[in-house]
């Protein structure tokens, strides 16, 4: 949750970042881990981009 507060409500992306890495270093098999690695790969990403790169993934998946 500091992560997310730090990334979506106070706007500092890099407290955020060292947020999301301390819980994945101390909790890698976390049922939320991959939330945390899912929000590092989009930080600082508009919300298109964020559509370009899913709009990508499922081009990959269905070739």
């Amino acid at each position: 949750m500091q992560a997310f507060a730090y990334e979506n409500i106070i706007g500092n992306t890099g407290k955020a970042f060292e947020y999301y890495n301390e819980f994945l270093s101390k909790f890698p098999e976390h049922e939320l881990a991959d939330d945390a690695l899912t929000a590092i790969k989009f930080m600082g990403k508009s919300p298109d981009e964020i559509v370009r790169e899913f709009e990508r993934m499922n081009a990959d998946t269905i070739r």
